[in-house]
């Protein structure tokens, strides 16, 4: 899950300003991010982490 939300902000990033090659020039800029509606479970939004 953590890795999911580090990817979909990493993308975000790049849609928003583009990824620098090397050469100078930039890609992936000004494209729109499709929404894939991801369920969490409510377990995991209220309980937090237990420690045993």
């Amino acid at each position: 899950m953590v890795l999911r939300r580090t990817a979909r902000r990493q993308a975000e990033n790049i849609a928003r300003s583009g990824f620098l090659l090397a050469n100078g020039k930039r890609i992936g800029l000004g494209f729109i991010l499709k929404d894939e509606d991801e369920k969490i479970d409510e377990r995991l939004l209220q309980e937090g982490h237990k420690y045993r």
